[in-house]
């Protein structure tokens, strides 16, 4: 019988971790202070998202620890021996999700908002999908179209602006 508590616990720690340094950061945002001080200013939706990141990934760690004590009373606790490409494989999706966010931000400067995000979706749909379902042709007309229609939104909407990268646009 394979328990979550420790999936639960190690990734209850890692949200947390996230979310600190989101929530830190979020600090040196500056504030637009042209009319005044408004109660509500660009470091209040990170910050918020920041505390309920932690709060939820707390609650996901308190869990995983619930679980643990209760199957250690009742004496169900397995002894897994570790083992490096068992465990890569077992967690194949999360360490390649993590990967191509890497190489999105790092590239996205670069390349551009419009195709670093196509083909992160892209990619992100390929890594998600079972291997006998996986639609390539789908995904990527969904990833292109998610692109455009949040890049259009995001600058012609919210007059937001992203990076252009080798498009120029």
């Amino acid at each position: 019988m394979k328990h979550k508590y420790r999936m639960n616990m190690i990734s209850g720690a890692v949200l947390f971790a996230f979310g600190l340094v989101y929530f830190v950061l979020s600090w040196k945002i500056s504030a637009f202070q042209q009319l005044g001080a408004p109660p509500i200013d660009a470091k209040f939706a990170p910050r918020m998202w920041g505390s309920i990141l932690m709060l939820l990934s707390l609650l996901v760690f308190l869990r995983g620890i619930r679980e643990y004590h209760k199957l250690k009373k009742a004496g169900r606790l397995q002894k897994k021996v570790f083992h490096i490409p068992a465990a890569i494989l077992d967690h194949r999706e999360i360490i390649l999700t993590f990967l191509l966010l890497f190489i999105y931000i790092l590239l996205l400067q670069k390349i551009g908002f419009i195709i670093m995000s196509a083909l992160y979706v892209f990619a992100e749909a390929m890594v998600l999908s079972p291997k006998g379902s996986r639609r390539p042709v789908l995904a990527a007309l969904i990833a292109v179209a998610a692109a455009v229609i949040v890049d259009y939104a995001f600058v012609n909407l919210l007059h937001v602006l992203l990076p252009a990268g080798i498009l120029g646009w």
